[in-house]
Protein backbone atom coordinates (compact mmCIF):
# COMPACT_ATOMS: atom_id res chain seq x y z
CA UNK A 1 0.00 0.00 0.00
CA UNK A 2 2.97 2.34 0.25
CA UNK A 3 3.04 2.71 -3.55
CA UNK A 4 -0.36 4.37 -3.79
CA UNK A 5 0.98 7.78 -4.85
CA UNK A 6 -1.39 8.02 -7.82
CA UNK A 7 -4.43 6.58 -6.05
CA UNK A 8 -6.82 8.74 -4.13
CA UNK A 9 -8.80 7.04 -1.39
CA UNK A 10 -11.57 9.06 0.20
CA UNK A 11 -13.43 8.35 3.42
CA UNK A 12 -16.11 10.46 5.04
CA UNK A 13 -16.29 10.77 8.80
CA UNK A 14 -19.31 12.28 10.54
CA UNK A 15 -18.87 13.55 14.07
CA UNK A 16 -21.94 14.24 16.18
CA UNK A 17 -20.35 15.01 19.55
CA UNK A 18 -20.29 18.83 19.76
CA UNK A 19 -17.84 18.89 22.68
CA UNK A 20 -15.41 16.61 20.88
CA UNK A 21 -15.69 18.68 17.70
CA UNK A 22 -14.90 21.84 19.67
CA UNK A 23 -11.88 20.19 21.36
CA UNK A 24 -10.71 18.88 17.99
CA UNK A 25 -10.98 22.37 16.50
CA UNK A 26 -9.00 23.86 19.39
CA UNK A 27 -6.29 21.23 19.00
CA UNK A 28 -6.16 21.78 15.25
CA UNK A 29 -5.73 25.55 15.73
CA UNK A 30 -2.97 24.98 18.28
CA UNK A 31 -1.13 22.49 16.07
CA UNK A 32 -1.83 24.27 12.74
CA UNK A 33 1.80 25.25 12.13
CA UNK A 34 2.90 21.59 12.08
CA UNK A 35 0.54 20.42 9.31
CA UNK A 36 0.01 21.58 5.76
CA UNK A 37 -3.77 21.19 5.93
CA UNK A 38 -6.69 19.76 7.87
CA UNK A 39 -6.50 16.45 6.00
CA UNK A 40 -2.88 15.87 7.05
CA UNK A 41 -3.76 16.71 10.66
CA UNK A 42 -6.75 14.33 10.69
CA UNK A 43 -4.68 11.56 9.05
CA UNK A 44 -2.03 11.84 11.77
CA UNK A 45 -4.70 11.68 14.48
CA UNK A 46 -6.30 8.65 12.87
CA UNK A 47 -2.95 6.84 12.61
CA UNK A 48 -2.11 7.65 16.24
CA UNK A 49 -5.47 6.28 17.37
CA UNK A 50 -5.03 3.18 15.24
CA UNK A 51 -1.56 2.48 16.65
CA UNK A 52 -2.81 3.00 20.22
CA UNK A 53 -5.68 0.60 19.63
CA UNK A 54 -3.44 -2.10 18.16
CA UNK A 55 -0.91 -1.72 20.98
CA UNK A 56 -3.63 -1.97 23.65
CA UNK A 57 -5.03 -5.07 21.98
CA UNK A 58 -1.64 -6.77 21.77
CA UNK A 59 -0.97 -5.99 25.41
CA UNK A 60 -4.25 -7.70 26.30
CA UNK A 61 -3.46 -10.70 24.09
CA UNK A 62 -5.95 -9.80 21.32
CA UNK A 63 -5.45 -8.86 17.71
CA UNK A 64 -6.96 -5.45 18.44
CA UNK A 65 -8.34 -3.55 21.38
CA UNK A 66 -12.03 -2.86 21.64
CA UNK A 67 -12.90 0.64 20.50
CA UNK A 68 -13.92 1.92 23.89
CA UNK A 69 -14.11 5.57 22.86
CA UNK A 70 -16.03 4.73 19.68
CA UNK A 71 -18.29 2.43 21.67
CA UNK A 72 -18.99 5.17 24.18
CA UNK A 73 -19.76 7.59 21.37
CA UNK A 74 -22.13 5.10 19.74
CA UNK A 75 -23.80 4.51 23.09
CA UNK A 76 -24.18 8.23 23.63
CA UNK A 77 -25.60 8.65 20.13
CA UNK A 78 -28.24 5.98 20.72
CA UNK A 79 -30.76 7.83 22.92
CA UNK A 80 -32.80 4.78 23.81
CA UNK A 81 -29.93 2.39 24.55
CA UNK A 82 -30.02 0.71 27.94
CA UNK A 83 -27.55 2.94 29.77
CA UNK A 84 -29.15 2.86 33.16
CA UNK A 85 -31.31 5.89 32.43
CA UNK A 86 -34.91 5.52 31.37
CA UNK A 87 -35.93 6.27 27.81
CA UNK A 88 -38.50 8.53 29.43
CA UNK A 89 -35.77 11.08 30.15
CA UNK A 90 -34.70 11.17 26.50
CA UNK A 91 -38.30 11.49 25.39
CA UNK A 92 -38.86 14.38 27.78
CA UNK A 93 -35.91 16.19 26.19
CA UNK A 94 -37.16 15.61 22.64
CA UNK A 95 -40.87 16.19 23.23
CA UNK A 96 -40.75 20.02 23.59
CA UNK A 97 -38.83 20.29 20.32
CA UNK A 98 -41.30 18.04 18.52
CA UNK A 99 -44.23 19.95 20.02
CA UNK A 100 -42.80 23.27 18.86
CA UNK A 101 -42.18 21.88 15.37
CA UNK A 102 -45.68 20.39 15.25
CA UNK A 103 -47.28 23.69 16.30
CA UNK A 104 -45.28 25.60 13.70
CA UNK A 105 -46.13 23.13 10.92
CA UNK A 106 -49.80 23.16 11.90
CA UNK A 107 -49.93 26.96 11.69
CA UNK A 108 -48.17 26.86 8.32
CA UNK A 109 -50.58 24.21 7.06
CA UNK A 110 -53.55 26.35 8.11
CA UNK A 111 -52.08 29.39 6.33
CA UNK A 112 -51.53 27.35 3.17
CA UNK A 113 -55.09 25.99 3.39
CA UNK A 114 -56.49 29.52 3.57
CA UNK A 115 -54.41 30.61 0.59
CA UNK A 116 -55.44 27.50 -1.34
CA UNK A 117 -59.15 28.07 -0.72
CA UNK A 118 -58.85 31.72 -1.74
CA UNK A 119 -56.95 30.87 -4.91
CA UNK A 120 -59.44 28.14 -5.80
CA UNK A 121 -62.31 30.65 -5.55
CA UNK A 122 -60.39 33.27 -7.50
CA UNK A 123 -59.42 30.86 -10.28
CA UNK A 124 -62.94 29.43 -10.45
CA UNK A 125 -64.31 32.94 -10.77
CA UNK A 126 -61.87 33.91 -13.50
CA UNK A 127 -62.49 30.65 -15.35
CA UNK A 128 -66.28 30.98 -15.20
CA UNK A 129 -66.16 34.65 -16.23
CA UNK A 130 -64.00 33.74 -19.25
CA UNK A 131 -66.42 30.96 -20.24
CA UNK A 132 -69.34 33.40 -19.93
CA UNK A 133 -67.50 36.07 -21.91
CA UNK A 134 -66.46 33.64 -24.68
CA UNK A 135 -70.04 32.36 -24.80
CA UNK A 136 -71.25 35.88 -25.53
CA UNK A 137 -72.79 36.54 -22.10
CA UNK A 138 -72.32 39.91 -20.51
CA UNK A 139 -70.41 39.65 -17.19
CA UNK A 140 -71.94 42.07 -14.71
CA UNK A 141 -69.53 43.45 -12.05
CA UNK A 142 -72.19 43.07 -9.35
CA UNK A 143 -72.56 39.34 -10.16
CA UNK A 144 -68.78 38.93 -9.80
CA UNK A 145 -68.77 40.72 -6.43
CA UNK A 146 -71.77 38.69 -5.23
CA UNK A 147 -69.82 35.46 -5.87
CA UNK A 148 -71.96 34.27 -8.77
CA UNK A 149 -68.88 32.85 -10.51
CA UNK A 150 -67.06 31.49 -7.43
CA UNK A 151 -68.20 27.85 -7.51
CA UNK A 152 -65.81 25.28 -8.86
CA UNK A 153 -66.98 24.11 -12.30
CA UNK A 154 -68.56 20.63 -12.25
CA UNK A 155 -65.84 18.98 -14.33
CA UNK A 156 -63.20 20.22 -11.87
CA UNK A 157 -65.29 18.99 -8.93
CA UNK A 158 -65.08 15.49 -10.44
CA UNK A 159 -61.30 15.81 -10.78
CA UNK A 160 -60.98 16.91 -7.15
CA UNK A 161 -63.14 14.01 -5.92
CA UNK A 162 -61.10 11.51 -7.97
CA UNK A 163 -57.80 12.86 -6.65
CA UNK A 164 -59.02 12.94 -3.05
CA UNK A 165 -60.10 9.31 -3.38
CA UNK A 166 -56.84 8.32 -5.04
CA UNK A 167 -54.73 9.87 -2.28
CA UNK A 168 -56.92 8.53 0.53
CA UNK A 169 -58.33 11.90 1.55
CA UNK A 170 -61.89 10.68 1.00
CA UNK A 171 -63.26 7.16 0.93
Amino acid sequence: MKNMKNMEVTHTLRLYDADFIARLGTLMERERKYYRNKNEFMTVLLKLGYEKCIAAGQAAGRAAAPFTDAGAAAEKAAPFADRGEPADKSLKEVYPLLKELSDYLTSQFKAVSVSHALLQKLLSSVYRMMIAFVGGDRVMPQKVEDGFFDDLPARFEKIVVNLETRFGLKT
